[in-house]
């Protein structure tokens, strides 16, 4: 909880310097931190890192892609085409199969990846799309298929026959859903984690494998992690303690072991992503690729609050020297800030000092609700969802926000009132779950506004508002992604 303090003291603090937009620099660390199964689990600023590329590293958990390069031709409809040829990086040659390799840089955009196999023969081309300051895993996922009519090579030991198998009888599967692809998974090395704790992911690389769950023993007591994970699904990061033990990946509702991670070293303070890669064969057995990487201080830089990459990071409060870069009348107000933080932070560590999973860092947690976290820090909303609850959030997205004129993001940062009138807005009392808001026609807020519920279409809509990702759930509640920022006056029924 105290990180949390701190964090949300900074957030605020972050908040004023949009107003007067001040460039603060800072001396970049030595150490990069990019290696992968580090064991340095101190934050570091990562030099590599400049402010328009992306650091990105390549996973090959193709069970039948042997060794694979990776290209990049700049996309042809973006300004990077004009003045970039392809890149061939070194590092991404001959990935052999259940390896990651480093980190290395590439600059920001749009691009279409190239996989070849060692024979230079090409596997894929798919469009993929890195955004600056933020660091990524490229996975090759799923089987490299045979062609129609194609005859078994000798001494394959049947796995041949084990595709084919895949994609025939009453539970044949789908050729496209199984077939090779890149999947980019965003790394989130700016986020925090409180003492004692690792994040953990968990990512479903095994084709043609069941749904998969994993559990672990913490303080005693057996509990599932990861829920239902499908193959190409990743199960997003979770903040658990370090000290948890007897991890296991099983067969969704079900005591079978696919593979047991037992063995698995949890590091306090690393991001720790598993890869459960493999097949049902002998040749090609279901394993764990582990990953360890230490997090990383963000690039120093003004927070614009509709840039959705932008970090939240924990770092140590702002103090008389570094808040001189404002106006005397900015500092005073950075000193009222900080005390409405520090207050803010105080009730919502004595409320539950405990509780590690709140909605609140939940939020924290999901980079796709950076700007969320944001404008909740410098409501009195925060110390409301660190409550007892039970909660059920309706958060906008980065999207949502951007999509707010500059008038009404203005308007919303300048009124308290008015945020928390807002923010209000996105709340209903009780733990309500997807399931249950599918077979609502309305909820009230804690706000008091009452809103439509229509869950007659492609998606669910909450106002004006489609739900894009449900059931992240908390100690206290759960929290549904729309994109839409929801305005009372506008939404209300």
């Amino acid at each position: 909880m105290q990180k949390l303090k701190h964090l949300l003291l900074i957030m605020s603090t972050c908040l004023l310097f949009i107003a007067v937009a001040q460039d603060t620099s800072t001396e970049p660390a030595t150490d990069p931190a990019t290696d992968v199964d580090t064991t340095d689990a101190t934050m570091t600023q990562d030099p590599m890192l400049e402010a328009l590329d992306a650091m990105v590293r390549v996973a090959n958990a193709g069970p039948n892609s042997s060794a694979i390069s990776i290209s990049f031709m700049p996309d042809e409809d973006t300004d990077e085409a004009t003045n970039m040829s392809g890149m061939n990086p070194e590092g991404m040659q001959a990935v052999a199969y259940n390896t990651v390799t480093d980190y290395i840089t590439i600059p920001e955009g749009d691009y279409i990846a190239t996989v070849t196999n060692d024979a230079g023969e090409t596997l894929l081309e798919q469009e993929v799309e890195f955004n600056g300051d933020t660091s990524y895993t490229l996975a090759a996922l799923g089987l490299v298929l045979p062609n129609e009519g194609a005859e078994a090579p000798e001494d394959d030991g049947g796995f041949f026959q084990w595709i084919g198998d895949l994609f025939s009888g009453d539970d044949a599967k789908d050729r496209d859903a199984l077939a090779l692809r890149l999947e980019v998974f965003n790394d989130d090395r700016y986020a925090t984690m409180n003492d004692g704790e690792t994040r953990l992911r968990v990512i479903h690389a095994a084709p043609g494998a069941a749904p998969i769950d994993v559990v672990a023993t913490i303080d005693g007591e057996e509990q599932m992690i990861v829920d239902e994970l499908e193959f190409g699904e990743d199960s997003n990061y979770h903040n658990i303690l370090a000290s948890a033990s007897n991890l296991q990946v099983r067969v969704s509702d079900s005591d079978a072991v696919v593979v047991d991670l037992s063995d698995v070293a949890l590091e306090s303070g690393m991001l720790q992503t598993v890869f459960v890669v493999g097949t049902s064969l002998e040749q090609v057995p279901f394993e764990a690729l582990t990953v360890s990487s230490a997090p990383v201080a963000p690039p120093t830089a003004a927070v614009d609050p509709l840039d959705a990459t932008a970090p939240v990071t924990d770092v140590a409060p702002a103090t008389d020297e570094t808040a001189d870069v404002a106006t005397d009348e900015a500092t005073t107000d950075v000193d009222m800030e900080e005390t409405a933080a520090d207050e803010m932070a105080d009730e919502a560590e004595a409320a539950d000092t405990a509780d590690m999973n709140s909605i609140m860092n939940a939020a924290v947690n999901d980079p796709e609700l950076r700007t969320f976290v944001l404008v909740l820090a410098a409501s009195d909303m925060a110390s409301t969802l660190e409550g007892d609850g039970p909660y059920t959030v309706f958060a906008p997205n980065n999207d949502a926000f951007a999509a707010l004129s500059a008038e009404q993001l203005n308007a919303l940062m300048a009124d308290p009132a008015l945020m928390s009138n807002i923010l209000s807005a996105h709340v209903v009392e009780g733990s309500v779950m997807a399931a249950d808001v599918a077979g609502m026609q309305s909820a009230m807020t804690l706000g008091g506004q009452e809103f439509t519920i229509d869950a007659s279409g492609d998606s669910v809509m909450i106002g004006n508002a489609s739900v894009v990702a449900a059931d992240i759930e908390a100690s206290n509640g759960v929290i549904h992604v729309i994109d839409t920022v929801l305005m009372p006056e506008q939404d209300a029924q």
